[in-house]
């Protein structure tokens, strides 16, 4: 169920806002309809009371009557231009939610010019809104309650679709040709590269110990024993860097065989 906050000024519109507190309350239960005087507890904060209740609601019906805009404190300061005011920290922080704000105007009243408001109310203005009459009250309202109903359901229904939407399972790599690419299926598992480096160097050091090439240029070309160290090095990396190669190149042809058998 939706929940509503109903932010007026005591002094400006309480009687409209208790009439219409009452006729929405029926409409979507009281617990559903936030007004400060029956809503909030005995000794609460009144302040952290009306940032909580604005920070849950669906839509703020901001109700304006003629001394709305032009009502001052004790020191003759208007209302709207301290940045404690009640109802001004009500309807900007409504509106930087980015929930609906409906301008409920009563008694005549007319929407304010956006230049007579502080910053954060100038959106105020932009925001559809309806009049409240005393002769034709219930209709009214009859009027606030379908747009209510039906803007709310609308926003239920798209949020609801925004959660059953699901994020989609991540896709395969495929080639130019639509297949499936292998490439990750043939990579090389941790204990794979162990086999492979292992088997690596008992080839390389079988190799080097039967084939003594080294010796032999160093023979042939007459070298130092310095030079004959640097020949065996070189030639010991080389046959090294071949059988990992050709181990690699062995174990992935293998999965690759496996691969196109189970894909057969």
């Amino acid at each position: 169920m939706a929940n509503i906050f109903i932010s007026y000024r005591r002094e400006d519109s309480a009687g409209f806002a208790g009439r219409l507190h009452d006729q929405l309350s029926d409409e979507f239960g009281r617990n559903h309809v936030f007004m400060d005087v029956d809503n909030i507890a005995l000794g609460v904060n009144f302040s952290d009371a009306l940032s909580q209740e604005v920070g849950k609601c669906d839509a703020l019906l901001a109700v304006i009557g003629p001394r709305w805009l032009s009502a001052v404190d004790e020191a003759g300061e208007r209302r709207l231009d301290d940045t404690n005011d009640f109802v001004r920290v009500e309807i900007a922080a409504a509106l930087r939610r980015g929930v609906p704000v409906i301008p409920v105007l009563v008694e005549g009243a007319r929407l304010p010019d956006a230049a007579a408001l502080p910053e954060d109310l100038r959106e105020l203005p932009l925001r559809n809104g309806l009049e409240l009459h005393h002769s034709t009250f219930h209709s009214d309202v009859r009027v606030l309650v379908d747009g209510l109903q039906r803007n709310l359901t609308n926003s239920s229904t798209a949020s609801a679709a925004e959660r059953s939407v699901k994020p989609s399972a991540p896709r395969k790599a495929v080639n130019s040709k639509g297949k499936v690419s292998q490439s990750n299926e043939l990579r090389l598992s941790a204990w794979e590269r162990i086999l492979v480096v292992l088997s690596t160097i008992v080839g390389s050091a079988l190799v080097i110990s039967v084939i003594p090439v080294p010796f032999i240029l160093a023979d042939l070309l007459a070298t130092h024993s310095d030079e004959e160290n640097l020949l065996t090095v070189i030639f010991s990396v080389l046959i090294f860097l071949i059988i990992l190669w050709g181990n690699v190149w062995e174990f992935r042809n293998r999965k690759r065989r496996k691969l196109e058998g189970k894909s057969r």
